[in-house]
């Protein structure tokens, strides 16, 4: 008797423990996926609808500015509960993380590149461009571009450099040569074109690029699964 009793009263139990939980919840200033607002908030086409699911939820959490890997290092280390913005869902990332319903679905990415290259390059298709290893592909480490680009490059191993510098930074490479393309999904290219001076790089669409992938809110596994239920059901 004792023992059925200690067994329903931790079952009892277990919803209120994890309403306690107060969750770390990482971000990267990425625009337009996270922005600083004035006041100091942190806005965006994912960020704002991570912040209102939390909010809606009553989830306890603490906002905190972290590099892409450090995010990673600290959802996957679990050693205090930590979700991510914004991030892909992926079979190795499930290994190690929980996922919410999507919060934004990309539009297709385009590939940023010189405007000379752009004026020579013959290619129609993102499979003939990684194909020619005349030109050098800009990756970010530790980086996913999507399931359809990452498995291209899987698939292709085009030229590569790689790097964990800041999106201006890979803007600047590509300039000065020191890579030629880089993929942004359409968003990001739209803003750096209007906010960058970028006046010789240039937006190339090919047409066997599909839709982008859907992001998400990614949690370490010491994240009760109640809250990513709880996460899910405010969720548009």
């Amino acid at each position: 008797m004792f023992f059925l009793s200690l067994i329903t009263l931790c079952a009892v139990a277990s919803p209120a423990a994890a309403e306690r939980v107060e969750v770390l919840l990482l971000y990267n200033i990425r625009p337009p996926y996270v922005e600083l607002a004035p006041g100091g908030r942190i806005v965006g086409l994912t960020a704002t609808p991570a912040i209102a699911a939390f909010e809606a939820a009553e989830i306890p959490f603490t906002l905190r500015n972290a590099p892409t890997n450090r995010q990673l290092a600290l959802v996957r280390g679990d050693a205090e509960p930590s979700c991510a913005i914004g991030w892909f869902k992926r079979p190795e990332r499930m290994t190690f993380a929980h996922f919410t319903r999507p919060i934004y679905q990309d539009q297709p990415n385009v590939v940023l590149m010189r405007r000379s290259m752009a004026e020579v390059i013959e290619h129609q298709t993102v499979k003939a461009l990684m194909s020619d290893r005349r030109w050098a592909v800009l990756l970010r480490q530790n980086f996913s571009y999507g399931g359809f680009i990452d498995h291209l490059i899987a698939q292709h191993l085009p030229r590569r450099i790689e790097s964990v510098g800041s999106k201006s930074q890979f803007v600047e490479m590509i300039r000065k040569g020191r890579a030629d393309y880089m993929f942004v999904a359409r968003e990001e290219a739209a803003w750096i074109m209007g906010s960058m001076e970028a006046s010789d790089v240039v937006a190339a669409t090919f047409s066997d690029m599909p839709a982008g992938d859907t992001r998400h809110i990614m949690c370490g596994m010491s994240v009760p699964e109640d809250v990513i239920q709880r996460l899910d059901a405010v969720l548009p």
